[in-house]
């Protein structure tokens, strides 16, 4: 479930891959939407609520214009399903967050793990900016701070990085205890 910044609309997203627009006056759902082909994992509005992002198990990423419910883009280049999404205050980036991610070898059959996928795309664009990889478990959550500068990026992995997005580096990683 994600909420508008106005907090006027709020969106949910269901097992079959739909989701729906609500009205936060009225409690009722003004929209249907549709178009991801298996259950919803991740969603959020952009800053200004004009835009819903949605991710799915099937490994995409849909922007949806929040007021005529229609598909913007589709985003695509994760390998897994997306476990996790953040717009920047500034209206500027969308990341996504990747969980559990392997490799299977043809000739052998061995699954390998790898490290799960930070992807950083151009918000109004949906364009791909870049890829960080650095937790070896799914990725819980993300935030960007106030001044969309950096994203903070929590793993199952028990720590959590911090990326200054525009210089494309790892500022810090913080251990988590418990």
């Amino acid at each position: 479930i994600a909420i508008d910044n106005q907090g006027l609309n709020l969106v949910t997203g269901s097992s079959d891959g739909t989701l729906r627009l609500w009205s936060r006056l009225s409690f009722q759902a003004t929209t249907l939407l549709a178009g991801h082909e298996d259950l919803i994992t991740a969603l959020g509005f952009s800053a200004n609520g004009d835009v819903v992002a949605t991710a799915s198990q099937d490994t995409s990423i849909r922007l949806w214009d929040s007021g005529t419910a229609e598909t913007i883009q589709v985003l695509r280049g994760h390998d897994t399903f997306v476990k996790c999404l953040a717009f920047s205050p500034d209206g500027q980036w969308l990341a996504s967050g990747t969980g559990d991610r392997h490799e299977v070898a043809q000739e052998t059959g061995k699954r390998t793990k790898l490290k799960s996928e930070i992807r950083i795309w151009t918000a109004k664009q949906g364009e791909f900016f870049t890829v960080f990889q650095h937790h070896s478990r799914y990725l819980t959550d993300m935030a960007f701070s106030p001044d969309s500068r950096f994203l903070a990026v929590a793993s199952g992995d028990k720590t959590c990085s911090i990326w200054n997005v525009e210089e494309e580096s790892l500022v810090a990683t913080l251990t988590l205890d418990g």
